[in-house]
């Protein structure tokens, strides 16, 4: 049972690590917001950010 824990937390850490930089900047921003905001204010800067993001650098592209 603890080797699975282990197992799912690693896989979860080798995740993240495997995100651009700015993605991970990004979801901790998102997740700090959540502390002092309301599910409505959260569900704005997400969109917001959301938006901003695919048109940065490390965005979408139709190339890929």
């Amino acid at each position: 049972e603890l080797e699975e824990v282990d197992d799912f937390i690693q896989s979860k850490i080798d995740f993240i690590c495997s995100n651009a930089p700015e993605a991970v900047r990004t979801t901790k921003h998102i997740l700090n917001y959540f502390e002092d905001h309301s599910q409505s204010e959260i569900k704005k800067e997400t969109i917001k950010t959301i938006a901003e993001k695919r048109v940065g650098a490390e965005g979408f592209c139709l190339d890929r």
